[in-house]
């Protein structure tokens, strides 16, 4: 580890230099007694939008997984009935060897 490279103050990385004059030139305000981080509006309806579709996402899997459920809870003799058959099999081929 000796031969790492390591962060100091005269070189600092890209993004932090960036994130960090970033933060200077952003407006802040107080909320609730918190300092907080005023965002432009093309930014807060990106999220908005980002999030709407990390939403939909999450739902879609959710309702999938809903309909699978449904359907093995449906063919509940059908999934035993294979269950039983699988365990046969390993049986007989454990005899076998």
């Amino acid at each position: 580890m000796s031969n790492d490279i390591q962060p100091t103050q005269k070189h600092l990385s890209i993004d932090w230099i960036e994130s960090n004059s970033q933060t200077e030139s952003v407006k802040k305000g107080n909320f609730l007694g918190r300092t907080v981080a005023q965002i432009n509006p093309n930014e807060r309806e990106q999220n908005r939008t980002n999030s709407k579709l990390e939403l939909g996402e999450t739902l879609s899997m959710l309702a999938n997984t809903e309909l699978s459920n449904a359907i093995l809870s449906f063919e509940k003799d059908s999934a035993q009935s294979l269950l039983n058959r699988k365990a046969q099999v390993i049986a007989t081929n454990r005899q076998m060897s």
